[in-house]
């Protein structure tokens, strides 16, 4: 049985996820987590207690601004936060010398808000610097003056709402390509500069990235407007979300069977991946922290980057798929992976 100030600490900090509350609603709820799954983490945790505590500690954490509480049609779930701070700067570098100054708080939108989108012919100033988005990490890559000019001329199309047009160079054979895209705003993912955009015609389902660094020759189109045309509450959700993604098998019924070790069992044990089923944290050896994890959920490479990121700490025992995958990931060349990851849409995990 663990004391109130330690189960209040752990629910905040290892249990209930992180969500932008600039997000649509009915994105944080379906994100949030509910009483019974907090509970849940706490047994897997060895903190002990009953459903009543859990809902009692839940409700002093939300009364004291620690946590949120969001609710649709008399069901709560609970969540974390995320507070991008504004002029927030990646390695705690002065602002003068970041690319850009960024993250405005937006508040949780309402259902009125939802159905009335505005969209834009013009962006503030303010607007603007809010569609540049600083991921923090533990190296502060500064941009160089190539890239500060580049980033200037993608801040005047964001203004005007105009499109860009850029030659694109293919990693692969070399070759270059044009695009022409309606820009969303820009990603420093700890160095790696992206501009987030959709193609023309295209909605924001198909939005796109492309890496400054592959990018010359940009031009505004000045007289050239977004079709179709992009809130700034779409804009927000977009740059605030995950990495472009490939799913690799669509099918919720993947069965994931992984063996998990040190950092990976603490984390594991703690908290479930966002859109799986089925999630059944078992240890193996509670003092060797080895541990045994199943579920359910669709596979892609943003999920099987996330497994690699935890290195020899996870041993996957199936299914073969994914075992193809992260074969793939790690030993077949970069500008060939994209093709090998397709070819696996064929087989059946």
């Amino acid at each position: 049985m663990s004391t109130k100030s330690e189960r209040l600490h752990y629910i905040q900090k290892f249990i209930l996820p992180s969500i932008c509350p600039s997000l649509e609603e009915n994105n944080i709820f379906n994100k949030a987590f509910t009483t019974s799954q907090v509970h849940s983490f706490l047994e897997n945790s060895l903190h002990h207690t009953c459903i009543r505590t859990v809902r009692r500690d839940l409700e002093d954490l939300v009364i004291s601004n620690h946590i949120f509480k969001c609710s649709i049609k008399n069901k709560s779930k609970y969540y974390t936060p995320l507070k991008p701070n504004k002029n927030s700067v990646v390695g705690n570098l002065p602002i003068q010398r970041t690319l850009v100054a960024s993250n405005i708080n937006l508040p949780i939108t309402n259902n009125t808000t939802l159905q009335k989108q505005i969209f834009p012919v013009a962006l503030t100033d303010s607007e603007v610097e809010s569609r540049f988005i600083e991921k923090h990490g533990y190296l502060s890559l500064l941009p160089n003056q190539r890239t500060k000019e580049k980033v200037s001329i993608i801040k005047s199309a964001l203004k005007q709402q105009s499109r860009m047009l850029f030659e694109y160079d293919k990693h692969a054979d070399g070759e270059v390509s044009i695009k022409e895209i309606n820009p969303i705003g820009v990603i420093n993912d700890c160095g790696n500069y992206l501009v987030v955009g959709t193609k023309v015609g295209q909605g924001i389902e198909a939005e796109r990235r492309y890496k400054i660094s592959k990018m010359r020759n940009i031009s505004v189109l000045s007289g050239v407007k977004f079709f179709p045309k992009i809130s700034q509450q779409q804009a927000t959700g977009i740059l605030h979300s995950g990495r472009e993604d490939y799913i690799i098998s669509t099918s919720t019924d993947n069965k994931v069977h992984l063996l998990v070790t040190k950092d990976a069992a603490d984390i594991f044990s703690a908290g479930l991946i966002d859109g799986a089923t089925d999630w059944k944290f078992k240890w193996i050896d509670k003092k060797e922290k080895t541990a045994e994890l199943t579920f359910s959920c669709a596979i892609s490479i943003n999920f099987i980057k996330g497994l690699l990121s935890f290195g020899s700490a996870i041993q996957i025992v199936g299914p073969s798929c994914l075992q193809k995958a992260l074969a793939i990931q790690t030993q077949v060349e970069p500008h060939l992976r994209k093709n090998a990851i397709h070819s696996l849409s064929s087989f059946s995990c």
